[in-house]
């Protein structure tokens, strides 16, 4: 879970430094815009990915969602 959130707050960051180079004076169709606006949809959308991972890893560790038959995997002896 700390490694998804640490990757997410990593993430965020590129993102926004990627959104900010992106100059708007620049033509769409060079190559540099079109790298800069690549990384940047990329890294958001990495971003996205690692924020549901840690939220689904944060619902993990808190052991919301379990069931009778998860909580029976042990055997009782737990």
């Amino acid at each position: 879970m700390i490694f998804n959130v640490g990757a997410a707050v990593l993430y965020i960051t590129a993102f926004i430094t990627c959104s900010a180079s992106v100059e708007l004076t620049s033509l769409k169709g060079t190559g540099q815009y079109n790298q800069r606006a690549a990384a940047s949809f990329f890294s958001c959308l990495v971003m996205i990915a690692y924020g549901v991972s840690a939220f689904f890893s944060f619902q993990a560790w808190r052991g919301v969602g379990s069931n009778a038959a998860t909580s029976q995997m042990a055997g009782g002896y737990a």
